[in-house]
């Protein structure tokens, strides 16, 4: 979920049930979708460089100049020269291959109730063996006290250890914060 930050002059209806946005400004509606970044054009910018790279050949999955370019801005910015650096095609399988190489197989990864790994990921993470251990939460976002709750949970070596913390960017907020004018 993104968060809007809009002048007074413009009206949000939110639309829970299908995941869109009505924003109505001069006598018409403009929907913003929140389902998902990929079922959205690009951004001018980004195809202007799409169209500029177009015919050139490259092999692409990883192996071609503009991954090595970008992996090596991402190890400068981290400072770890010596860094691998790993593409992947989406959320769901990038967050699948985290947690499945983070964690040993009896341990799990704690999430709000509203948290994306919990609702959006399909099971994918239970698929891995991890539990995802959803912390009902007033607006989905884990606080420390909820957190504690989680660890006191495992009482012993019969229960999965909670060890992994998933807060994500797309939490959602209560609906007075989502629209400031």
């Amino acid at each position: 979920m993104y968060i809007l930050n809009l002048s007074l002059d413009f009206r949000l209806f939110m639309h829970y049930n299908i995941g869109s946005t009505a924003i109505r400004k001069n006598g018409g509606f403009t929907m913003i979708f929140f389902r998902s970044d990929y079922s959205l054009g690009g951004h001018p910018k980004i195809m202007e460089a799409l169209m500029a790279a177009n015919m050139e050949h490259t092999d692409g999955y990883g192996d071609d100049r503009f991954s090595y370019e970008t992996a090596d801005m991402i190890r400068e910015m981290i400072g770890q020269p010596d860094a691998q650096v790993h593409f992947m095609t989406g959320g769901t399988p990038t967050n699948t291959i985290t947690i499945a190489a983070a964690l040993r197989p009896y341990e799990g990864v704690i999430s709000a109730d509203a948290g994306h790994i919990f609702v959006h990921e399909t099971g994918s993470v239970e698929a891995t063996g991890h539990r995802v251990f959803a912390l009902p939460t007033p607006d989905g976002k884990l606080r420390p006290a909820d957190i504690e709750k989680a660890l006191l949970h495992h009482e012993d070596e019969h229960t999965v250890i909670p060890k992994m913390v998933s807060d994500p960017p797309n939490r959602i907020l209560p609906r007075r914060k989502r629209c400031q004018g």
